[in-house]
C-alpha cells in the first residue's frame, strides 16, 4: 500500500482491500482517488465532519 497522503482525511475512512471504507457508513470509496473521499464526507456527513478549505476536523 502506498503512504497515505492526507492523514487527515484518512481519519474517516479505513483501509479495505483497494477501498476505502466510510466509519460513518461503511460505503466503500476507491481511495485511488481522495476527491472522490472528500466529496463523500461532504455530500454526506457534513454535520460530522467541519470543512475549512482542505483541512478537515471532526466536530464535536
Amino acid at each position: 500500500m502506498a503512504p497515505r497522503a492526507d492523514p487527515e482525511l484518512w481519519r474517516h475512512f479505513v483501509e479495505d482491500d483497494k477501498d476505502a471504507k466510510c466509519r460513518y457508513c461503511g460505503a466503500k470509496i476507491k481511495k485511488a482517488v481522495t476527491s472522490n473521499m472528500w466529496r463523500h464526507l461532504q455530500r454526506f456527513h457534513h454535520s460530522c465532519v467541519v470543512f475549512k478549505k482542505h483541512n478537515i476536523r471532526t466536530s464535536k
